[in-house]
């Protein structure tokens, strides 16, 4: 029998789901559009987000509506109250973004059962995911089927990259290595402080033994705040472009989806590329809520790599264990599967 929630959502058709944090995060929600179009293509699916990630959205055709929070006076509470959805689904809870919704009264909260707020949320999911052995997607397109009473599969949408962006990357690589059609690869250093980080200049290293044995042409990319970082790898590796801060996110994107291979710690870089289905090595360490269990890609053209662990351990975060000779190795044998 159905729940009173469970009814309505089975009757909405207006439905938005709010993640207000990070790249990474929020590509790892897209699995939860395609589930609910999956139950009703006749919904109505929004997303309410930071204006930081609408380069990410605008790849997702399958999306009827975004809302960015900084384009709205009161932000979320306009969008809410403009709007007047059936149904919100909070991935990631926030007391204000909660709170906000039910002062509202949409008709259907759903979220996390175990905040102290979590009376704000007229359907409450109880799942603990800082100590789950579950992917963050799964957890998400989990609270579509504990409210839908049915399984749906972790599917990411279509991704179609800007077409002004791919033309603006392509005039960007003739300008940067003087003629078209580049076969390259890219290096990311940084990971915006969300994991433990392989240090910098073991990528340049790693960039200057991948050109060695495969020719493809380094790149090195980052945002401005990693300027050091970049400028270490480069320091390591005489053929490489350092791209640091010189493209939009937007062109970012395009210029991940034309490499041959990308390389970064855990980061937005892996996550986008996952979705583009770009080859990618991803540098994670162990602890559960931070590791690949949790926060892989969404693609089958991976390698994961993490610190070894010794008998007795559980756990290892020392990514200095991590070898420049095995990542390279693990990126040619990527290479030549593909």
């Amino acid at each position: 029998m159905k729940n009173k929630e469970t009814q309505i959502f089975y009757e909405a058709r207006n439905i938005a789901i709010v993640r207000t944090d990070r790249i990474g995060d929020m590509i790892l929600t897209l699995p939860m559009v395609s589930a609910l179009k999956e139950f009703n293509p006749s919904f109505r699916i929004s997303i309410i987000a930071r204006k930081y990630v609408k380069p990410v959205l605008d790849c997702v055709k399958i999306l009827d509506a975004t809302y960015y929070i900084e384009d709205f006076e009161l932000g979320i509470s306009d969008i809410l109250s403009k709007y007047r959805f059936d149904c919100i689904f909070f991935p990631h809870p926030v007391l204000k973004e909660a709170y906000i919704a039910y002062r509202i009264g949409v008709p259907i909260r759903i979220g996390s059962g175990y905040r102290w707020y979590s009376f704000l949320y007229n359907h409450c999911i109880y799942e603990h995911r800082k100590k789950s052995y579950r992917h963050e997607a799964e957890h998400n397109v989990n609270m579509i089927s504990d409210v839908a009473g049915r399984h749906f599969e972790v599917k990411l949408p279509h991704f179609e990259v800007n077409n002004d962006s791919g033309i603006y990357v392509n005039e960007f690589l003739k300008q940067e290595f003087g003629k078209f059609d580049i076969n390259y690869f890219i290096v990311h250093p940084g990971s915006g402080g969300s994991a433990y980080e392989w240090e910098a200049e073991n990528f340049g290293k790693l960039a200057s033994l991948i050109y060695e044995q495969t020719g493809l042409y380094p790149v090195i990319t980052g945002n401005q705040n990693e300027g050091e970082k970049c400028l270490l790898a480069k320091k390591y590796c005489q053929y490489a472009q350092n791209f640091c801060g010189q493209l939009n996110l937007s062109e970012f994107i395009a210029l991940i989806d034309k490499a041959k291979l990308l390389i970064a710690n855990s980061t937005g870089a892996l996550h986008i590329a996952g979705a583009l289905n770009v080859p990618l090595i991803g540098l994670y360490p162990n602890t559960l809520h931070i590791s690949s269990v949790r926060w892989a890609p969404l693609t089958n053209r991976a390698i994961i790599i993490s610190p070894p662990i010794s008998s007795g351990e559980k756990y290892c975060d020392d990514m200095s264990l991590i070898s420049v000779e095995f990542v390279a190795d693990s990126a040619i044998e990527l290479l030549n599967s593909v």
